[in-house]
């Protein structure tokens, strides 16, 4: 009697996060974004900008990972790629800047010894408060230029730059 094992190594998924630009608070302060990997054995985690990025082994076969929608967060979904390490070369998805749940979302197949790194970047959006437009109202006739005055405040944490106003 002969028996044989055969010993593979499983496919690793590593998923990080980067927020644009950097997220200079404290981790604990940082807002905590939401993924979701299909598959066997499917998973459900939240990463920060600063935290260390979430590994799992997998088991060979179809995944998908996508991120929640970021804007609820007050963040625009930037860009998401995939490296998939197959035998000491790099294969690179496609990227997307797309906003839809299918857009967010990045698939590969798992084969035994990949390592396939999927990172994920949003930019914050910065708040700005319109604090008075004056005057409310003028009366004008027909081609006669108007002019209001905005007093804008920036009530974010980062120094804005070409900030224009649109006003329908």
């Amino acid at each position: 009697i002969v028996c044989t094992w055969t010993n593979v190594r499983k496919p690793k998924l590593i998923v990080d996060k980067v927020v644009t630009p950097d997220d200079v608070r404290q981790l604990e302060d940082q807002d905590e974004f939401t993924f979701h990997v299909s598959g066997d054995p499917g998973a459900t985690f939240g990463l920060k900008d600063d935290s260390q990025p979430h590994e799992m082994l997998l088991t060979p076969g179809d995944y998908s990972v996508r991120e929640d929608d970021p804007y609820a967060m007050n963040h625009k979904f930037k860009d998401a790629v995939c490296e998939q390490l197959i035998s000491d070369e790099q294969v690179l998805e496609q990227r997307s800047n797309e906003t839809t749940d299918e857009q967010r979302t990045r698939s590969f197949t798992a084969q035994p010894g990949d390592v396939i790194t999927c990172t994920f970047t949003n930019e914050r959006l910065t708040n700005l408060t319109v604090v008075a437009k004056s005057p409310k109202t003028q009366a004008v006739y027909l081609d006669q230029q108007v002019t209001y005055n905005y007093e804008v405040t920036n009530t974010g944490n980062v120094v804005l730059n070409n900030v224009q106003i649109n006003d329908a």
